[in-house]
């Protein structure tokens, strides 16, 4: 049976498998868990998930990505302009009490 519809949410705890189609054009296919941990790309990573994927558009220069709220070590991705996609679940606000300046954002990235 197939489903289409822009109410993603009630169909995907429906269907064994969901396609995404962006365009006129299939951009993934797979299980709803396959699809939110290993996306293919910034469109599939957006659609799926409540709240979205927070995307943060920098660049990739010397193994090493870089934004004003800091630096991560991307070795294995090519260098350019690039975006890095944080899952809300896998932010964490840690360290210091009081001023908020004070406070550290730390980020789980799946490897």
């Amino acid at each position: 049976m197939v489903f289409q519809d822009y109410a993603v949410y009630p169909h995907m705890t429906l269907a064994d498998r969901i396609v995404i189609l962006n365009e006129a054009k299939m951009r993934q296919m797979g299980t709803t868990a396959e699809i939110y941990a290993n996306h293919a790309n910034t469109f599939a990573a957006d659609f799926i998930g409540s709240p979205p994927m927070n995307l943060i558009e920098d660049i990739v220069a010397n193994g090493t990505f870089t934004h004003c709220t800091g630096q991560i070590d991307l070795a294995d991705r090519p260098e350019g302009p690039a975006p890095f996609g944080v899952r809300p679940e896998n932010i964490q606000v840690t360290g210091g009490t009081g001023r908020p300046q004070r406070r550290r954002l730390s980020l789980r990235v799946p490897a």
